[in-house]
């Protein structure tokens, strides 16, 4: 009688493999994800690069719209925040698939701060400037369009009041989104109003200001901080208007932080607002940078990234900040960056939505 050879791929042994498997895939997800913060001391470490341009029209809806369809495009940086190994091994492979442009690493030293704002702190600012930005855009454009709207506020508007570090103090009464109407009944209608009032108070002297706030006027009481002898109030303020958003607009703002796309916004709403003008004249057109409710374009970070997302994406112009104080750099770093690609995406910088609507004004139709 011959014994039957024990077959090698029993039930029992397949379960036995099994599970050495998923033990051992466990353990390399466990320490894939294990964080960085432990042995490093960092949270996390920023990767940026280039993002996809949207159309304009996937965010702002114009009723009875007389314009024709968008050719304007925000741009973005993509970023990707990697805690753990498993998601920098995810960076290293994205940037093996990439042809051209990779994911940097941001240095720690301008990594965001917690000490400067909490994370909710930055969120409500980033929706709070996203507003202002809209608003901007909005009195611009209609301004451009020959539809001008009524202003309800227009002066100094607090932005961020920080309450940490050399600007604690005793009183703050200040909130985010008051425009300051005087301090110590002096005046103020821009930052140089704001110094003269504040020229002879003492460090954590109390003012008394006057403030508008949500439409109603309001007296409040709030400490002066002095470091390296200037008066502040400790708050983050800007020139700027208020107006009431005009019922035939529609927006999501879910998408959209930052006051980076206030320039691109005011070109959509003009372009859609002018009867019987297409003002890209069928160019595919992004660009970015801030706009003031003078129509004054101001600087943005991560130009680089927007310019090659744009080049990526085979645009045709793309609108920058053109330099104009000692400490701008957008239009230097965006000619920087071409110079490093072969392209034929034409880098228009700007001062003013003048200059770029006389540039368009002044180009040919696109054959």
């Amino acid at each position: 009688m011959t014994n039957k050879p024990k077959n090698p791929f029993s039930f029992q042994s397949f379960l036995k493999s099994l599970f050495i498997g998923l033990c051992i895939a466990v353990g390399i997800h466990l320490l894939l994800s294990v964080p960085f913060k432990p042995f490093t001391g960092v949270d996390y470490y920023t990767y940026q690069g280039a993002g996809n341009p949207y159309n304009i029209n996937q965010f702002i809806e114009v009723e009875d719209a007389e314009g024709e369809n968008s050719n304007f495009y925000l741009t973005y940086v993509s970023s990707i925040n990697a805690h753990n190994l498993s998601q920098l091994l995810y960076v290293k492979f994205y940037n093996f698939l990439q042809e051209d442009f990779d994911l940097d690493k941001v240095p720690e030293e301008k990594n965001y701060k917690p000490d400067t704002m909490s994370e909710e702190e930055l969120r409500d600012y980033y929706i709070f400037s996203t507003q202002r930005s809209l608003e901007n855009a909005i009195y611009t454009a209609y301004n451009k369009a020959n539809k001008p709207l009524p202003s309800v506020n227009e002066g100094l508007v607090v932005t961020f009041v920080n309450n940490k570090g050399d600007f604690k103090r005793d009183n703050v009464s200040l909130k985010q989104g008051d425009y300051i109407i005087s301090v110590n009944d002096n005046k103020v209608h821009n930052r140089d109003d704001l110094v003269s009032a504040l020229k002879n108070v003492k460090n954590n002297e109390t003012v008394n200001i006057k403030v508008s706030r949500k439409g109603k006027e309001v007296e409040v009481e709030h400490s002066v901080v002095v470091v390296n002898d200037a008066k502040y109030l400790g708050v983050m303020a800007e020139e700027g208007i208020d107006i009431e958003i005009p019922s035939e607009l529609k927006f999501d703002q879910n998408n959209i932080q930052g006051a980076s796309a206030g320039f691109m916004f005011t070109m959509y709403l003009i372009d859609q607002l002018t009867p019987n003008n297409d003002l890209s004249k069928g160019y595919k057109i992004a660009g970015t940078g801030t706009i003031n409710h003078k129509g004054e374009i101001g600087q943005i970070d991560g130009v680089n990234y927007k310019l090659e997302g744009a080049i990526k994406n085979n645009f045709d112009i793309f609108f920058v900040p053109k330099d104009i104080n000692q400490k701008d750099s957008n239009e230097k770093v965006a000619k920087e960056t071409l110079s490093k690609v072969k392209d034929d995406i034409k880098v228009v910088p700007v001062a003013n939505i003048d200059e770029a609507l006389d540039y368009l004004d002044k180009l040919p139709t696109k054959k």
